[in-house]
């Protein structure tokens, strides 16, 4: 109808639900009483559901009773909008469309099925879902016809008995859909956000965090950032790099003996789409770089694309975070083929022999690729995963036992390690080569590479997981746009109203970061101002909050703007840490109690904050420039000074 092969696909049928699971042994009873059954079938779930008409909702959020049916035509006539009112005859292949869902999408028009009123009373989350489906996708905003704007102005009384994680999860959608600005005017418009099941006070198209949506582009965003669409390393950014030479083009032998004679890096690309509950994800890329540990060198690459067998067509937002064509996984081999060519290419170059048994170590950045993805693209594409895939190497385990320091990202470790990122986020092969360029800089610093997880048979069995980067960046862009829309509420009242909307403790924390440092920007002029903003905001955060300042700063007018794009340029130019762990402290609290004679205290815990503080303000990168305020010259006056006194808050 619009093009585009659908991802997600239910069935109905005339079967009863005690038919469907008689007939169908592995079929799961995912809610029998109104008719639906899980089919399984080749590691694909398909929800199938027995025709059925409603009764009433008297309670406003499901039907009073199910009765089952054979009638199509009646079933759909209880859907909410047109185009969710069709149906695909599927063995005559056949469309179904008796209330013209189809020309609605062509117009790109939302219309209720029925009566518009009627249908939202019905469930009020239907109202919330109506305002989700205005996101047209390629196509724009997809506006309501005039009878369902009518009766979305009338909706927010309907939400009251809708609980408010069920609110949650529909807003957070809109919040991460591309028009999430066009739609949250129309609610603020409408009045959504004047109930208490919402967000605090009453949002209007005219408040400052509603207008300053509008002045956010996409772009500006971690979901649809440019760099998820070109290099790693932007060049305004080049300078937070304090760099070695790359270890690929430089080789050089590790500086220890190490356990396995090669380290093969992959990275796999999957199936994805910025909608969530997108099912099953299947590998499209397979690419591997095999280091040889004796000379740190990189002996060959292996890369491969992946023919897709459920989700034949990619989405166009696979193909934009990706970066990989149609064509390139329509000419490419299925799974199975692709993986006996890594197979006979590592034989190939001896590090399996012909009982499988290895002198290689696989390693990945994080555990997804293979004690999730590979099991279950395995089960899908019916077939064992292969025994030198059972165990590997966490490369952001072996980066945190040799730094001594809480596992971090891709970039974070590659920043830290002084190693510049070559390529395209989220292309696979540019992924391994420079999770090879981390392997490298670890043996070359003296870190053993060893196996730091393996592989479960129950891995495929779990419930979904989805790719742990794609789902950050949709969190990160969800709680910026939230932080914006609460950008004038009391921060008390912030808090509480997170609490309210049940989010998770990561979305909690990230929300209130945002919020915390708004409207708080460094002097432009003041390089230890600027260290401190960027290290109490964080690395992975700040672009983004700058970015959520220019947004208001454009609401309050050019001068205003003329103050914070100094304070981004000043960032964007700004050196990196001297100390070579970069943000951590260069002290222990062990250390202060053996050179001062402290005891564990307030004083203990104070002093190492403001030391801290001074750290990073002074950019100090040895023990001896810490010992110099203790005791040098410009000693601090800590003996003399009340411990609540101290400076310890870096911004």
């Amino acid at each position: 109808v619009n093009g585009k092969v659908p991802w997600e696909i239910d069935m109905a049928s005339t079967m009863r639900p005690q038919q469907m699971l008689d007939t169908f042994p592995r079929a799961l009873d995912t809610g029998s009483l109104y008719g639906t059954v899980t089919i399984r079938h080749g590691g694909v779930n398909v929800e199938c559901t027995t025709l059925r008409a409603d009764g009433g909702y008297t309670d406003g959020r499901r039907p009073d009773n199910v009765t089952f049916g054979d009638s199509l035509r009646e079933d759909l006539a209880r859907r909410d909008f047109t185009f969710n009112a069709m149906a695909i005859d599927a063995r005559r292949r056949i469309l179904f469309d008796p209330f013209n869902g189809s020309q609605d999408v062509q117009a790109n028009k939302l219309r209720a099925v029925g009566t518009a009123i009627q249908r939202l009373q019905e469930d009020g989350l239907r109202a919330l879902r109506g305002y989700r489906f205005m996101d047209g996708g390629s196509k724009g905003v997809r506006y309501p016809d005039p009878e369902l704007a009518a009766a979305l102005q009338q909706a927010p009384q309907l939400l009251a008995r809708i609980s408010r994680e069920r609110i949650w999860a529909e807003f957070r959608k809109i919040l991460g859909s591309r028009y999430a600005a066009e739609i949250v005017s129309q609610m603020a418009g409408d009045g959504m956000f004047g109930i208490d099941r919402f967000l605090p006070g009453s949002l209007g198209p005219e408040s400052k965090g509603v207008r300053a949506l509008h002045m956010l582009s996409p772009s500006d965003l971690p979901l649809w950032s440019p760099k998820g669409d070109g290099n790693l390393a932007p060049a305004d950014d080049q300078s937070v790099f304090t760099l070695r030479p790359d270890p690929i083009k430089n080789p050089k032998a590790p500086a220890k003996p190490q356990p396995f004679t090669h380290y093969a890096v992959l990275d796999f690309e999957a199936t994805c789409d910025e909608r969530t509950g997108f099912s099953p994800m299947e590998i499209i890329e397979f690419p591997v770089v095999l280091i040889e540990a004796a000379s740190g060198k990189v002996v060959d690459e292996f890369r491969t694309f992946v023919r897709p067998q459920v989700h034949t067509s990619l989405t166009d937002f696979c193909t934009y975070l990706t970066g990989i064509t149609q064509e390139q996984v329509d000419t490419a081999p299925d799974f199975e083929t692709a993986m006996a060519q890594v197979i006979a290419w590592l034989r190939g170059h001896g590090v399996i022999d012909a009982g499988d048994s290895t002198r290689m170590a696989l390693v990945c950045d994080g555990d997804w690729d293979l004690k999730s993805m590979l099991p279950r693209q395995s089960k899908l594409s019916e077939m064992e995963v292969p025994p030198v895939f059972n165990q590997w190497v966490d490369i952001r385990q072996t980066f945190s036992q040799h730094m001594n320091r809480n596992p971090v990202g891709l970039i974070r470790m590659m920043q830290t390690l002084g190693v510049k990122p070559e390529g395209k986020v989220h292309s696979g092969i540019d992924d391994a080569r420079n999770i090879a360029r981390i392997t490298l800089a670890l043996l070359h610093d003296g870190a053993i590479v060893d196996i730091t997880s393996e592989g479960s048979s129950n891995a495929a069995l779990t419930g979904l997981q989805t790719q742990g980067s794609f789902e950050e960046l949709t969190q990160q862009t969800v709680m910026a746009r939230l932080a914006l829309l609460l950008c004038e509420t009391d921060p008390q009242v912030a808090r509480q109203a997170l609490q309210q909307l049940k989010l998770s403790k990561e979305e909690n924390a990230r929300c209130g970061l945002h919020l915390r440092y708004l409207a708080r920007i460094p002097d432009p002029g003041n390089p230890g101002e600027l260290r401190r903003y960027r290290v109490a905001v964080g690395p992975e955060l700040y672009t983004t909050q700058i970015n959520l300042e220019l947004a208001l700063a454009k609401v309050e007018g050019p001068e205003r703007v003329a103050e914070v794009q100094r304070a981004k340029d000043a960032l964007a130019k700004l050196p990196p840490l001297q100390y070579s762990h970069g943000a951590e402290s260069i002290v222990s609290g062990q250390w202060l109690m053996d050179r001062l004679n402290l005891k564990q205290g307030l004083l203990l815990g104070k002093l190492k904050q403001w030391l801290y503080f001074e750290q990073i303000d002074q950019d100090l990168s040895t023990v001896q420039d810490i010992e110099g305020l203790l005791f040098g010259d410009q000693k601090l006056d800590w003996e003399d000074r009340d411990p609540l006194d101290m400076p310890t808050q870096l911004w």
